[in-house]
């Protein structure tokens, strides 16, 4: 009975103290800001089919808009790292709808999205200026709609009226950082995001709702400036010292 409570004291003593240096490398290693230019694409319908003349054609649209975004990097164990984003993407949507007795609707939806992401990043490095990157995570899609409907020939105008919602989507990303200084460097990095949204509308005047499921997702492509407060090598020279 001495000998088992002597193995399991040892065992709790080895688990504290790997435990506590695993501890001691979760920090902060780098953060920046970042220019992104995301093209979304879509499968069967996008936003312009909110709209009273909807598209007669299904798919093939593409929506593309610079997006600025914030990030930091938490460094777990050597190379291993999490990474939390913030950006904000821009989009307005446009319509014209022209009927018999000469009535003119001009609609538009301004679309602002929000996508909030966490993912798991391994860093390889190449040399202690150049590194490279791959990284998986979850994304949050928060939206904000905008819409507007007025009439140029007559009465029917609408206030802007705007919906809000939110889903959860996926990223895969690879890069490629490289440092001037010590400390300040230039990314670029290339993910594609996955996701989708639920939108209900009323298609027709007193008719049934109908809901639509539109896609998120799309290819990325970015610089970003970074700033790290240590450099990886570091990080692996420290852990393979104290073995």
């Amino acid at each position: 009975m001495k000998s088992l409570s002597f193995k399991i004291l040892i065992l709790l003593i080895f688990s504290s103290s790997y435990s506590s240096e695993l501890f001691a490398q979760v920090q902060v290693s780098k953060f920046g800001f970042s220019l992104s230019h995301w093209n979304r694409t879509y499968g069967e319908v996008d936003e312009r089919f909110f709209f009273i003349n909807a598209p007669s054609e299904q798919g093939g649209f593409t929506s593309a808009a610079l997006m600025p975004a914030v990030f930091a990097e938490v460094n777990l164990h050597k190379g291993l790292a999490l990474e939390g984003r913030l950006g904000v993407w821009s989009y307005t949507y446009t319509g014209s709808s022209t009927f018999a007795n000469g009535l003119v609707v001009e609609e538009s939806i301004q679309q602002r999205i929000i996508p909030a992401s966490l993912s798991l990043i391994y860093n390889i490095s190449i040399n202690e200026k150049l590194s490279a990157f791959a990284g998986l995570g979850v994304n949050r899609y928060f939206l904000q709609h905008t819409a507007d409907r007025n009439v140029t020939t007559g009465e029917g105008n609408i206030a802007p009226v705007e919906f809000t919602g939110n889903n959860y989507g996926m990223n895969v990303k690879l890069g490629l950082e490289y440092y001037f200084t010590d400390n300040i460097g230039l990314g670029l990095e290339g993910r594609y995001n996955t996701g989708s949204y639920n939108k209900s509308y009323t298609p027709d005047f007193g008719g049934p709702s109908v809901t639509r499921n539109i896609e998120l997702s799309g290819l990325e492509f970015g610089v970003s400036l970074r700033y790290r407060l240590f450099k990886m090598t570091k990080i692996t020279d420290d852990t393979e010292s104290k073995d």
